[in-house]
């Protein structure tokens, strides 16, 4: 079961009912989401450890960006919790050590929200607005993309410019002939040149009459090549 965490500032009571509204859909959705609201007290192991376990265990950590979350991310507040200040260490270290190669940290925003707090290291990725955009992240964490490429078709034909020559003329230099085997090699390669060509020109003509023309000539070459 896919595994999410989200980091977010306990920046208001609304904002933690918002939150957590957010994880009990995911979790209704089938996914595997935690916060830590869902904690009864403390965890055992305390709060630092349980964060970083949290953050290395999942699949996917949503970083829930406010102004008072950027903050706390870049450790530029000394007043509240310190809860971002250290899963925004852990974060920023986990993407330096994978050369900021991403899929596990989604930018998210609350309705209203601004870009310009999603942190520096994450500006580069996809940011979803909650919960206008729900079903885009969800698609996202759950591998569902809207689109589908379709398969590669067959090349197209495009048709050669006005006045091309249907019967290139070849440019073979006739040898000379002494025998019987030196004749027939010298016909087969000039049909097999003639084949080239005519093949060339069936590809390129888009003519249906004329396609038609090409063909018998095609199917008459490879008929006395195989009488060689």
């Amino acid at each position: 079961m896919t595994k999410v965490f989200i980091s977010y500032s306990h920046d208001s009571q609304p904002h933690r009912d918002f939150v957590r509204g957010i994880t009990d859909q995911l979790r209704t959705d089938g996914l595997d989401c935690l916060i830590d609201q869902y904690v009864n007290g403390f965890p055992p192991e305390g709060w630092q450890r349980w964060m970083e376990n949290q953050i290395e265990a999942a699949d996917f950590v949503l970083l829930v960006c406010t102004a008072t979350y950027l903050r706390r991310y870049r450790g530029q507040e000394t007043n509240g919790g310190k809860g971002v200040t250290f899963e925004g260490v852990v974060i920023s270290q986990t993407l330096y050590d994978h050369y900021y190669r991403n899929t596990k940290f989604v930018p998210v925003l609350p309705e209203g929200g601004d870009f310009g707090h999603v942190p520096l290291p994450l500006k580069s990725y996809t940011a979803y607005t909650l919960p206008q955009q729900y079903d885009s992240l969800y698609r996202y964490l759950t591998a569902q993309p809207e689109y589908i490429a379709p398969a590669v078709g067959s090349k197209r034909i495009m048709p050669p410019a006005q006045g091309a020559s249907v019967m290139p003329t070849s440019t073979l230099t006739p040898a000379p002939v002494n025998t019987l085997g030196n004749l027939n090699a010298e016909r087969r390669a000039r049909l097999q040149e003639k084949l080239r060509l005519l093949y060339q020109q069936y590809d390129l003509e888009t003519r249906v009459e004329e396609k038609m023309r090409i063909k018998a000539i095609i199917d008459q070459t490879e008929a006395d090549l195989r009488g060689l």
